[in-house]
């Protein structure tokens, strides 16, 4: 069984390519109304292995943790997933603002520097007829959701006072 499909209420027309308060408004009023109905989470879905578009309530903390931070919207997670032999990585989908984006891209080695952030990438998209849009891909240790959350929310607090 494949999870929800979900349509992120900030890659849709009128999105631009950072993230702007009613953008950020419209996403979390999005997740609101899916995070409220138990049966969108992966542990009402025993059979879901994860990483099937269900919500992982394991990183919920962080995404709101994450989502309090201004310029920073989640609009993708997941806290990785036991496997047979291996845990997955986690990883989040964040939208920026302009300004969190450029402080973000002077200190992004200070944040690489930790052992739970495996990888950032960047990525564009568009949807809908939106223009160029981006976010960030991060990949972290999915069994240290908590060590993730500390590094991240001390990251992003950082680049936004700095911004």
């Amino acid at each position: 069984m494949s999870g929800p499909e979900f349509v992120h209420a900030t890659l849709g027309a009128g999105t631009t390519r950072f993230l702007t308060d009613p953008e950020k408004d419209r996403e979390i009023a999005s997740f609101a109304a899916r995070r409220e109905d138990k049966a969108h989470y992966r542990t009402a879905h025993p059979e879901a292995r994860g990483g099937e578009g269900w919500i992982d309530p394991e990183v919920l903390p962080l995404v709101d943790a994450l989502n309090a931070i201004p310029g920073v919207c989640t609009i993708q997670s997941c806290s990785g997933h036991a496997r047979e032999s291996y845990v997955t990585d986690g990883q989040l989908w964040l939208r920026l603002d302009e300004s969190t984006t450029r402080a973000v891209d002077a200190r992004i080695g200070e944040l690489l520097a930790h052992d739970v952030i495996h990888r950032v990438t960047r990525q564009y998209a568009f949807h809908n007829g939106s223009e160029p849009h981006e976010f960030l891909d991060i990949r972290f240790t999915g069994e240290r959701v908590a060590d993730v959350q500390r590094v991240l929310v001390a990251f992003f607090l950082g680049a936004v006072e700095r911004g």
